[in-house]
């Protein structure tokens, strides 16, 4: 971040994984990250070109797909905008920003088969939420600790309505 700082007329607001993006797994994909950076004393021209817009990272073998990838100009402000990929060029003026949501990746395996243990470390870490933790790997989290019954519960649940 202080490299690109240093060499471009910019100043980074925000630089952070964005919790539940992953594709929920036995293995989890990889979150997708959040990065706004500001224009300093320049104009410049910004248009966004890639993959990840419609279609997003898949899920493997019963995992989830992630996230998809999302672009901003001034995001938040009134005159934001959603920029759409290979739209063209946006004129931007000194103080404006951009923000990138990068996608996330697809899990691998079954969510109900990723050790539970593992998931409260995720949570604990900010990749994913306690409800994303309940409704997508069926762990119940109570006070910072799993309820290992209340999951073994919600996981048996969870698999005989998939079989119904």
């Amino acid at each position: 971040i202080e490299t690109d700082e240093v060499n471009f007329p910019i100043k980074t607001l925000r630089h952070e994984y964005i919790p539940d993006t992953g594709g929920a797994g036995r293995n989890r994909g990889g979150n997708g990250v959040e990065y706004t950076i500001q224009f300093r004393g320049v104009s410049p021209d910004v248009s966004v070109f890639g993959d990840g817009v419609v279609i997003p990272a898949f899920g493997l073998a019963g995992g989830a797909s992630g996230s998809l990838n999302e672009g901003f100009l001034n995001r938040g402000r009134e005159d934001g905008k959603t920029l759409l990929s290979n739209e063209g060029w946006n004129r931007c003026r000194d103080g404006d920003t951009l923000t990138v949501l990068a996608a996330g990746g697809g899990g691998w395996g079954d969510p109900l088969d990723r050790d539970f243990n593992a998931v409260l470390h995720d949570i604990l870490d900010g990749m994913v939420s306690v409800a994303a933790a309940r409704d997508s790997y069926g762990v119940v989290v109570r006070d910072g600790s799993v309820d290992a019954d209340a999951t073994a519960a919600l996981r048996l649940d969870l698999r005989a309505k998939r079989a119904a």
